[in-house]
C-alpha cells in the first residue's frame, strides 16, 4: 500500500478506513483471529476496520461546520508508516479491558497497536491536522495509542475499549 494514498476520514471520528488498512494479509491476521477465538470474542466485521486518530468528541464543532460547506477540512501529507508494508515492525497484539461508563459492563477489545515509530509519526499527523484545522485536543486524546480493533464481546465497534 502506497503511504500517499492513504487518505483519512472525518466521519464522526477522524479515522483511516478500512480500505487502507490491509489487515488480512498482514502477518498478524492468524495471531489475531487466534487469539480472538481463544478469548471467546466476536470478529469486527473487515468494513469496520479502522485507525481511530482523533476521538469525535473532538471534533463536533469541526464536523459542523463542513457539513454545512462553510469550510474545507485540510488534511496534511499523509506520513509513511511501517504498518502498511504488512509485515512485523515491532507492532503488538493487545488484549485490553474496562468498564463501560454508560452500563457497567466489562468490555475487552484485541487490537493491534502500531510500532512505535508509527505512533509518532501519527501524533505529529493529528498536531498538524489539529492546527490547520482549529481542533483543541485534551491531554488524554494526546496520548492517544493508535491501534486497530479487531474483536472484542459484541463484534460491534462501538463496543470496543477507548
Amino acid at each position: 500500500m502506497n503511504n500517499q494514498s492513504v487518505v483519512p476520514v472525518l466521519a464522526g471520528i477522524f479515522k483511516i478506513p478500512a480500505q487502507f488498512l490491509n489487515l488480512a494479509s498482514s502477518c498478524f491476521f492468524n495471531r489475531l483471529q487466534n487469539k480472538a477465538q481463544k478469548r471467546n470474542l466476536v470478529l469486527l466485521d473487515a468494513q469496520k476496520w479502522h485507525l481511530t486518530l482523533i476521538h469525535q468528541s473532538f471534533l463536533k464543532a469541526l464536523s459542523k461546520i463542513v457539513k454545512k460547506k462553510k469550510a474545507e477540512l485540510i488534511l496534511p501529507s499523509f506520513p509513511n508508516l511501517k504498518f502498511l508494508n504488512g509485515q512485523d515492525n515491532g507492532e503488538e497484539v493487545r488484549m485490553v479491558m474496562d468498564v463501560n461508563p454508560s452500563n457497567k459492563e466489562i468490555r475487552e477489545t484485541l487490537r493491534l497497536v502500531l510500532c512505535d515509530a508509527d505512533q509518532v509519526a501519527l501524533q505529529k499527523y493529528v498536531a498538524e491536522f489539529c492546527q490547520l484545522n482549529q481542533v483543541e485536543l485534551d491531554n488524554f486524546e494526546k496520548s492517544r495509542i493508535f491501534h486497530i480493533s479487531f474483536a472484542n464481546r459484541t463484534g460491534l465497534p462501538g463496543d470496543s475499549v477507548r
